[in-house]
């Protein structure tokens, strides 16, 4: 969570040697250097998905919908910043 920010894309490439990665971002549309840094570093997959960090209500049901989709978390990187 947090998949456009520095910090979330060193650890995502950092983790992503043999792992399925999910970069959850606002603009998860716009995603394609970090996807493709996370490819590089040796990820078996690489997905996007949208996620907004101040709608507090749609946490839970993204990370239902992640492990539905993917299966267990092994792994999550909260590297977002809500200002306010």
């Amino acid at each position: 969570f947090g998949g456009r920010s520095e910090i979330g894309v060193e650890l995502a490439t950092r983790l992503a040697p043999g792992s399925t990665v999910v970069l959850a971002a606002r603009g998860a549309d716009q995603l394609d250097d970090q996807v493709a840094a996370v490819r590089a570093a040796g990820a078996r997959a690489v997905h996007t998905v949208e996620f907004d960090a101040d709608d507090l209500a749609s946490h839970g049901p993204l990370v239902d919908k992640l492990v539905g989709e993917y299966g267990a978390i092994g792994t999550a990187v909260l590297a977002f910043g809500v200002l306010g």
